[in-house]
């Protein structure tokens, strides 16, 4: 009892006895590892989700970042797109340009062939249309893109196909919330040829009505101004699903497209002998400007390949420039070579 005493507090007055008990300590366990995840989570986002800070200091949830800017690399918030756009996305943004006018001459070009009689100047006066048509709405849709007002750009520069199908990587969190974070990453190299198309489809109904109601309609049919309202929706769509492709791919397809058409413009003339090629260039127009057309094209895919693997030298540029004349060259010197009218007379 007596060894019991000195162990329990006493019960028997105001003292307490001595205790071999240790005190209560209040138990504080640490952080789980649960917590320290989602403090990680909220210093970036996954995929192509972004923060939008506010100015009182703090941030918004991972979502898509506003029209007009994205994550860069190295933070988790949202900035805008500043940097000045580059030549290689100026090129593409001229071949997005080009191909409705192009596509435009080409069905003026097969409806005048289907009408023998029909005048050269009302054939001309449709082309000049197409162009004017082009350059209004290339012109507009720079101005309503920033900086306002401008026909400079501002741009974010793409460095992966990916960038161009936001839609197709939103983020899944714990395998069953999507978070959606679609939005233009490589602005304004998507919105920007819609809204030029939009325009191209305006200008089209507007000023190509006008000139078939007072001029054109009389000597043939509106089948290529039919055809040109059909194509600008389908350009539309095909920006849509494979603009990111074609960035990266067009200066190649462009070549190798150029090279064929040349080749294939060539064996048309069925030329016999040199002289007998270049009388049928000459002799008539059409032909001629139709080559002049791919060999531009060429050069334009010459001078993309540059900008893009090589320096931005413009001297050492000019100089591969001289590539385009070798087609030609070519095609010129071998028809006595291939033409069996020519091979049996020698």
């Amino acid at each position: 009892m007596e060894m019991l005493s000195t162990v329990l507090p006493s019960t028997s007055g105001g003292d307490t006895a001595t205790t071999l008990m240790p005190e209560a300590v209040t138990f504080r366990p640490t952080q789980p590892y649960r917590n320290v995840l989602n403090t990680v989570a909220e210093e970036s986002c996954p995929g192509y989700c972004g923060r939008i800070p506010s100015s009182d200091g703090n941030s918004s949830t991972c979502a898509a970042c506003p029209w007009g800017s994205r994550v860069e690399t190295g933070g988790p918030y949202c900035s805008p797109c500043n940097s000045p756009i580059e030549i290689y996305a100026w090129l593409y943004l001229l071949l997005v340009a080009l191909a409705p006018c192009l596509f435009h001459c080409l069905h003026v070009r097969r409806s005048v062939q289907m009408f023998k009689k029909h005048p050269v100047s009302a054939e001309l006066a449709e082309h000049l249309c197409i162009i004017l048509e082009c350059a209004l709405a290339a012109v507009a849709a720079l101005l309503v893109f920033e900086p306002y007002g401008s026909l400079q750009l501002h741009a974010c520069r793409p460095s992966r196909i990916k960038q161009w199908y936001t839609w197709m990587h939103n983020p899944t969190v714990r395998f069953s919330k999507t978070i959606p974070c679609a939005h233009e990453v490589v602005y304004p190299l998507q919105s920007l040829p819609i809204v030029y198309l939009v325009f191209c489809l305006i200008n089209t109904l507007v000023l190509r009505t006008i000139l078939y109601a007072v001029y054109v309609r009389k000597h043939r049919p509106a089948r290529s101004y039919y055809a040109s309202l059909f194509t600008l929706p389908l350009l539309g769509v095909v920006n849509i699903l494979a603009s990111g492709a074609i960035y990266h791919v067009f200066p190649y397809v462009i070549a190798v497209y150029s090279l064929a058409g040349q080749a294939m413009h060539f064996a048309y003339l069925k030329p016999i002998s040199r002289a007998d090629l270049w009388e049928k260039m000459f002799k008539t127009p059409r032909e001629l400007t139709h080559m002049i057309v791919l060999m531009g094209l060429f050069g334009f895919s010459i001078v993309s390949l540059m900008v893009r693997n090589g320096p931005d030298d413009w001297t050492v540029i000019c100089g591969f420039l001289g590539l385009v004349l070798a087609p030609p060259i070519f095609f010129t010197l071998t028809p006595v070579l291939t033409h069996p009218i020519a091979v049996n007379g020698h």
